[in-house]
């Protein structure tokens, strides 16, 4: 039995399973094939190709991306598929959703496509958009697993020293009025002059990096949303005023002690070890506060909402709004044989990978531009854009264009939360933690084998040392003991406050 899409057959005329047979043995002899790899199967028309990866292949390693709702229900009947992920048009999935949680921490190298030529062919279209896809899925899980090993130790140390520093968190209940997110990109100085005056009308939300400009315009946010664990994140912070509800996860770098902390459950690693259901507010992790900011103020308001200076893009050598923080920081070598807008230039050229016209386009926001294009915000909240980057929100001109639509009065309700630990169990819960993490590591040098917890502990925490020790390149147990010796050390200090 074949197939065929207009005059062209899909399959041999003649003799399928063979040529199917062939197909596979030769794809199985290049250079590339490994039986460990994952197998992207696209469009197998009636599954002659399909059954032989089947037979052949890990159906665990097997994903099925279908262009046609016919040959998917066809397909969906041969023995063992019931093992592998199929997506078709009519599933109810977008093909960016489906492949997420599949694509994992993998690399482009550890993936394998397989096609018939005819599909291949034929659907020229599909198979460029389902490539781009795939290409985009495993650059934003690539991104989130650099940023773990990076910062995994520091989220576990800043979780457990903010969760014994602030000694109450409260809920923001609801927002009303309009409101302004100030990101801080470029063309957030063309809005700057607006916000200042409508700041009595509007709830200003600013992410950190936007901090230096508000305040060197006299303008104070009513919240700022942080999620950065990283030191240098506190620079930011020091642009803060008293007066502002900070928007936090235990995990962040935040060093404000006169701050209404407004603590987010983003439910890390560090966070399920310490915090309570009714605790803290839940907020899942967005991968940027951007976004965290985005789906937070959405959860809070019935009104509009607009973000300014989401550009991520750069405008010529800039990348932030002026002035910025870390200006200081990239200037302080500045000299007359060394100006400044040197130092600019060198960094952007570094980091550029493409322009459209006076914007240059960098990988890493890209990475970021990927995540935004497969979420979907309605008209509530309206994007001022002046970039060439497109991103799924409606968009507006000016300030002036989104308060014309955007009515009610500027309020924020909020509650303190009742079920926050005291200072006596949050001190008991670190401190426990502190003896969990060093009985399991006496158990660990006597088996030289990690129990069960901790190593769930090692490989989210320290997850480099972690993957060194399982690989076998490190010098046997000792670098992890050490790693872990180091933080129950570290624990146990911060419990007893030092």
């Amino acid at each position: 039995m074949t197939a065929r899409e207009g005059s062209r057959y899909i399959h041999s005329r003649y003799d399928p399973e063979k040529e199917a047979l062939q197909l596979f043995d030769n794809f199985r002899h290049s250079p590339d094939y490994s039986p460990e790899k994952i197998l992207f199967i696209l469009e197998p028309g009636l599954g002659y190709l399909l059954q032989q990866a089947l037979n052949r292949h890990d159906p665990s390693k097997i994903i099925v991306i279908f262009y046609s709702d016919e040959t998917f229900e066809y397909c969906s009947g041969l023995p063992l598929s019931h093992q592998v992920p199929m997506h078709h048009p009519a599933d109810g999935a977008a093909l960016s959703d489906f492949l997420s949680p599949l694509a994992g921490a993998v690399e482009l190298k550890e993936l394998l496509f397989l096609e018939l030529p005819s599909t291949s062919a034929l659907y020229p279209e599909n198979r460029e958009m389902v490539r781009s896809e795939i290409l985009k899925s495993l650059t934003i899980n690539q991104g989130n697993e650099i940023t773990k090993r990076r910062f995994a130790r520091r989220w576990y140390l800043n979780g457990i020293r903010n969760f014994i520093h602030f000694e109450g968190s409260a809920r923001i209940k609801s927002i009303s009025g309009p409101v302004i997110i100030t990101a801080s990109g470029p063309t957030l100085e063309a809005s700057l002059d607006s916000i200042a005056g409508q700041k009595e009308r509007v709830i200003i939300a600013a992410l950190p990096s936007s901090l230096a400009a508000l305040r060197h315009r006299n303008i104070k946010p009513d919240i700022l949303f942080t999620t950065d664990p990283g030191f240098y994140a506190r620079e930011h912070l020091k642009h803060l005023d008293d007066e502002t509800l900070l928007v936090s996860p235990m995990t962040s770098a935040v060093n404000r002690k006169d701050n209404t902390f407004c603590g987010l459950n983003q439910h890390s690693y560090i966070e399920n070890l310490l915090i309570r259901q009714g605790e803290m507010e839940d907020l899942p992790e967005m991968g940027t506060v951007a976004a965290t900011a985005v789906s937070f103020i959405m959860s809070k308001t019935d009104g509009g909402a607009c973000i300014a200076g989401l550009d991520l893009c750069m405008s010529d050598i800039s990348m932030h709004v002026r002035p910025h923080s870390f200006d200081p920081v990239i200037l302080a070598q500045e000299s007359r044989f060394r100006p400044g807008y040197g130092e600019y230039y060198k960094r952007a050229c570094s980091m550029t990978n493409g322009f459209d016209g006076s914007f240059r386009l960098t990988k890493s926001l890209d990475t970021y531009s990927s995540w935004f294009s497969r979420q979907h915000y309605g008209d509530r909240i309206v994007r001022i854009n002046r970039t060439p980057v497109k991103l799924p929100f409606k968009e507006v001109s000016s300030v002036s264009d989104f308060l014309n639509t955007a009515g009610g009065s500027k309020g924020i309700k909020i509650e303190q939360i009742e079920a926050y630990p005291d200072h006596s169990e949050r001190r008991y819960r670190v401190l426990s933690l502190a003896q969990t993490l060093e009985s399991e590591l006496a158990t660990f040098k006597e088996k030289t084998v990690p129990g069960p917890w901790l190593k769930a502990f090692a490989e989210e925490i320290l997850p480099s040392e972690y993957s060194l020790f399982t690989s076998g390149r490190a010098a046997g147990p000792a670098p992890l003991m050490q790693k872990i010796e180091e933080l129950i050390s570290i624990t146990a200090g911060v419990a007893n406050g030092r």
